[in-house]
């Protein structure tokens, strides 16, 4: 998990550029504008290593995000938390972006975010939830997502054959 932990701020970052000029094309309102700002504050300062100040922004610009824009600052706070030894409220957070991808209509699966959900579900000892992540996305939905970031894809791929070893499965 070493090094993929570099690569996958910066793949957050770049998922986040790319969602951040989708929505301000949305958003008409100066808070949304705000809380976008708040949003793009925290993933350089996650960046950088300065966490206690990314949960700030993320939590002021929560209550101003649309869903797409809030399941990602979860996901967000889901990894820092990981990252912190936190593990019940990572799983919490966790959960809260697996039930918003089942309810949502997404394009493409946000493979970033997916290995970010399956390494804190692995770190839990949770290895058939793990497993269970990726299926909540169509073939065309992995298909599309993995045009947009196979790097992350095979990181997922890695980490499940991880959580079925963990299972004593090998396959």
């Amino acid at each position: 998990h070493g090094d993929g932990r570099e690569n996958r701020r910066l793949a957050y970052v770049l998922v986040f550029a790319v969602l951040a000029g989708i929505v301000v094309a949305r958003m008409a309102e100066a808070r949304r504008r705000q809380a976008l700002r708040w949003l793009a504050e925290a993933a350089v300062l996650a960046h950088n290593g300065d966490v206690a100040e990314a949960r700030q922004r993320i939590w002021r610009a929560l209550p101003y995000c649309n869903h797409p824009l809030t399941t990602w600052a979860r996901s967000m706070q889901m990894e820092m938390l990981s990252n912190e030894g936190n593990t019940d409220e990572a799983v919490s957070r966790a959960e809260w972006v697996i039930e918003a991808f089942a309810e949502g209509e997404w394009d493409g699966c946000p493979w970033g975010i997916v290995n970010s959900l399956v390494v804190t579900l692995i770190n839990a000892g949770r290895y058939s939830d793990a497993l269970a992540v990726s299926p909540l996305w169509s073939a065309k939905q992995q298909a599309r997502g993995h045009t947009l970031d196979s790097e992350s894809r095979v990181f997922v791929r890695i980490n499940e054959a991880e959580a079925l070893c963990n299972l004593g499965r090998m396959e």
